[in-house]
């Protein structure tokens, strides 16, 4: 299994294009990877998006993923022991967003 490039994630402009965006990741060192870059395509406008909200809204996801993945996680324990019901719609709901979140 092959791993994501280190979080946290940035959000920088690109130097050509003011209205596209770098999401990056910057070590320490100074040396700065590329991950993405968003376009500010006739796609995101017709949808009622640009490439500024799309950049921070994959790099706000990124940088909680794991946070969120294992708040979830120690709530789906508290939640099935106090729900009687093992088949219940809302451990259902977790297992299947755990699932999706730790999924290709």
């Amino acid at each position: 299994m092959t791993h994501h490039t280190p979080i946290p994630w940035r959000i920088r402009p690109q130097e050509l294009d003011e209205r596209m965006r770098q999401i990056r990741y910057e070590s320490g060192d100074g040396l700065a990877s590329v991950i993405a870059t968003t376009h500010n395509a006739t796609i995101c406008e017709e949808h009622g998006g640009d490439a500024v909200s799309n950049a921070a809204f994959i790099v706000r996801t990124v940088n909680c993923h794991e946070e969120l993945l294992a708040a979830l996680k120690e709530a789906r324990e508290f939640v099935s022991s106090v729900v009687q019901d093992r088949e219940s719609a809302m451990l259902g709901r977790i297992d299947q967003a755990i699932y999706k979140a730790e999924s290709n």
